[in-house]
């Protein structure tokens, strides 16, 4: 008796509708409640258990809810939700109406019959497709593409092939052994990735004269564009520039180019200002992570406008509001910070982007990427914060708090460095990735590399960047090779080369001959005049990027002029002095400090003259003494809070 129980209870939903006409007029009805719900709205939920309800074998019901938790989804354990009624969905789908999917082209009555039933069943494919990438599933998103290529439509309008060829480019780092779908090394994936958009191409021609017949003599234009899309990708990553760039010219010209893509391809030639173009346009375009609102702080970054990507990022991480893609702004203005010189600022973001679990959707940045740029930017934070404490102390005169926090930021440094040098050794795609300097699909930036190569003075490094500098024919790119270059003739001790390198590159950098460079590139200038380290180089890297200057061995003479108490000139012009920044009244670099006490605060307006900065900086502070620090650093351009509580930095 026990078992018949359950037999009934498992035959309870087929017996309910085991009239098949009930079970149609039961369907009917659904179906024609469903007509205007929309996938994103709370109303959406109860209503799909309704359909679940009236007949649990019918797809509709599983489908609704799928979707819904789809739409609203925004971390792992949402998407995990939306894959078992969506997972369900495609199987019930497949029992009932499968045939009909395989005989969809067997006469246009039929098809427009059926023409609904398909639109359903590629967006419950869609969705499970998606869900699964986003839950590091490749293999059942493999499994989603192979029951649809069962159906063998003649127009595939799911774009089996190239969708295949995503999924290996997405996962060409693992091997055959993790992912049965792969070969067994990323050379390997990447000539799969080609055959299956090559595949994908030769079925579009061969079914295109049927297909012309049935949907017009434009139809294969999507599906074709499709392809060309997944190969711009391929022979950028690849390195075949000149190709990439014909099938994005291509897709432009029948408007169906990835901007965003575009520009990762402008950047890596070094065409940073067209590449700052196509990232804008491409904003607000994609679902998930919005690739643009990364890559563009970084090149304002370039540009010497780091309190731009400030404003940039800061606007973006409040509105996504903890959404896929908010670890990743959220690093971009952690790194905005920093080169800002507000260091506090700088870690806070960087420790919330690290608490945060990001979700990485319709992307091949990884969550090893992710960990990978947050260490590396903390070793830049940590080797500025030393700088910092050099910078204020040119006699060695350190305080207890500054030996603590050399110790500190000196053991800070070595296990960032282990974990780092630990995790490169792991990365397959390092020579691509990192070594180039500028891939699309990299996440850290050239300068933040230095931070990486910088105590390294390996033959192999040396070798590796002065074949770059000779050999890679990016040539608005070239003095970026040559700065590496130059680092490792000063790493492995060889000063006079490092500086002649690096001359060279500034020539080249100021003289393009090809009348190619279209953005004034000051951080690459202010880190070439730093290695050539001649008097006058110096002086214009205080013009250049002056935010710089507080964690670089230079130390311009400034004419200081104080507007205040006798107490609060000799304050701050001591200070300024130990600092070793007092020079001749005829100095170029003039500041200005007004000084004026009000009930609680002293307000305080500053200007500097000849040092990259316009306009007049105002700001409170609650203590003079321990704002000492803030003030000197606010002279060369950092931003900050408008009341600072204590010492910057």
């Amino acid at each position: 008796m026990k078992y018949q129980a359950y037999i009934i209870i498992w035959l309870l939903p087929f017996l309910a509708c085991a009239n098949p006409g009930d079970r149609d007029a039961v369907r009917y009805e659904i179906d024609a409640k469903r007509i205007d719900i929309n996938y994103n709205d709370r109303e959406a939920l109860p209503r799909s258990r309704e359909f679940i309800r009236l007949d649990s074998t019918y797809y509709a019901g599983y489908m609704v809810e799928g979707l819904y938790r789809f739409n609203r989804s925004a971390d792992y354990y949402g998407y995990r939700q939306a894959v078992m009624p969506l997972y369900k969905a495609l199987n019930l789908f497949d029992r009932d109406y499968g045939a009909n999917m395989q005989d969809l082209f067997t006469n246009m009555d039929f098809y427009q019959n059926n023409v609904r039933r398909l639109n359903d069943l590629f967006e419950i494919a869609d969705a499970l497709k998606s869900c699964y990438n986003v839950l590091e599933c490749p293999d059942s998103s493999m499994k989603v593409l192979e029951i649809l290529e069962g159906y063998r439509f003649q127009k595939d309008f799911f774009n089996i092939s190239s969708e295949k060829a995503w999924m290996v480019h997405r996962n060409r780092f693992f091997k055959k052994a993790k992912y049965s779908f792969l070969g067994n090394s990323i050379q390997e994936n990447e000539s799969l990735a080609f055959y299956w958009c090559y595949k994908r191409l030769g079925e579009i021609e061969e079914t295109r004269p049927a297909n012309d017949y049935w949907f017009g003599p434009d139809q294969s234009i999507p599906d074709r564009m499709h392809v060309f899309h997944q190969l711009a990708l391929l022979h950028n990553y690849n390195r075949n520039y000149d190709s990439s760039e014909y099938y994005y010219r291509a897709m432009a010209a029948e408007g169906f180019v990835s901007w965003g893509n575009y520009a990762h391809l402008r950047e890596e030639v070094g065409d940073f200002n067209s590449a700052l173009d196509f990232f804008n346009k491409a904003r607000d375009n994609e679902f998930g992570l919005n690739e643009s609102y990364y890559y563009i702080p970084s090149l304002l970054i370039f540009k010497g406008l780091p309190k731009q990507a400030i404003a940039f990022c800061s606007r973006k991480v409040n509105m996504s509001n903890s959404l896929p893609g908010y670890g990743w702004y959220t690093i971009a203005l952690g790194r905005s910070y920093l080169y800002d010189g507000q260091l506090d600022s700088a870690q806070f973001y960087l420790e919330k982007a690290d608490r945060f679990h990001e979700l990485h959707i319709n992307t091949t940045l990884t969550g090893a990427q992710y960990r990978f740029t947050i260490q590396l930017l903390n070793l830049q934070l940590i080797k500025r914060r030393s700088a910092l404490v050099k910078f204020l102390n040119t006699g060695w005169w350190y305080t207890p708090n500054d030996w603590l926090v050399l110790f500190k930021n000196w053991v800070g440094k070595l296990v960032l460095e282990y974990r780092l040098v630990n995790e490169v050794s792991e990365m397959e795609e390092r020579q691509r990735l990192l070594y180039d300097l500028f891939c699309g699909e990299s996440t850290v930036t050239f300068d933040e590399l230095r931070y990486l190569f910088e105590d390294f003075s390996s033959n192999y490094f040396r070798k590796l960047f002065t074949s770059y500098a000779d050999n890679d024919q990016r040539f608005r790119l070239q003095p970026y090779f040559m700065y590496f270059k130059a680092l490792m003739e000063r790493a492995a001790g060889d000063e006079t080369a490092s500086v002649e390198t690096a001359s060279q590159a500034l020539t080249l950098l100021r003289n393009d001959p090809t009348g190619n460079r279209t953005m004034d590139e000051k951080l690459i200038t202010a880190r070439l005049l730093e290695l050539q380290g001649d008097e006058e180089g110096l002086r214009q890297l205080t013009v250049v990027y002056p935010q710089l200057i507080p964690f670089s061995k230079f130390r311009p003479k400034l004419d200081v002029h104080i507007n205040g108490t006798d107490a609060q000139r000799e304050i701050l012009l001591g200070f300024f002095d130990s600092a070793g920044l007092i020079g001749e009244a005829q100095s170029d670099f003039k500041v200005a400090i007004d000084i004026e006490k009000t009930d609680k605060l002293y307000h305080v307006q500053m200007s500097s003259s000849n040092m990259g900065q316009d306009g007049v900086q105002q700001f409170f502070i609650k203590d003079l003494q321990k704002a000492r620090s803030e003030i000197l650093l606010r002279v060369f351009g950092k931003g900050g809070a408008v009341v600072v509580e204590t010492a910057g930095g």
